[in-house]
């Protein structure tokens, strides 16, 4: 009788961890599900270029500036379902824009610069 007693606390305590453990994981914030762009710099002639995120309804977020010859990491939180570019302004005012994309949290996307074609004279 005395082993059946303590099977039974011991049972009932178990229950009760679980369940606060339990509580505990519900109360938790999600976890964060951020997205990262990678941009290498590395258009001739060199120069800085300060980098954008567009989504297709036209809204415009700086995500930070890129040195020439530099690769630089960005994050953002992405919307479900929405596609996006990036658009990298030159310091002389030229627009470099990348095709429409999709990105999740939680994953990357990377836009090498020298992959354009940038007329001569344009900076």
């Amino acid at each position: 009788m005395r082993r059946a007693v303590t099977v039974t606390i011991l049972c009932a305590v178990v229950l009760a961890a679980a369940s606060a453990a339990c509580a505990g994981a519900e109360e938790r914030p999600r976890t964060d599900r951020t997205a990262e762009v990678v941009v290498t710099n590395d258009i001739h002639p060199p120069t800085s270029v300060s980098v954008w995120i567009e989504d297709e309804g036209g809204s415009l977020s700086r995500l930070g500036s890129v040195s020439p010859g530099e690769t630089a990491s960005f994050s953002f939180r992405p919307r479900i379902g929405t596609r996006y570019r990036l658009v990298a302004r030159t310091t002389s005012g030229v627009e470099l824009v990348s095709h429409l994309f999709r990105l999740n949290g939680g994953e990357r996307a990377s836009w090498d610069l020298s992959d354009l074609v940038v007329p001569p004279g344009v900076f």
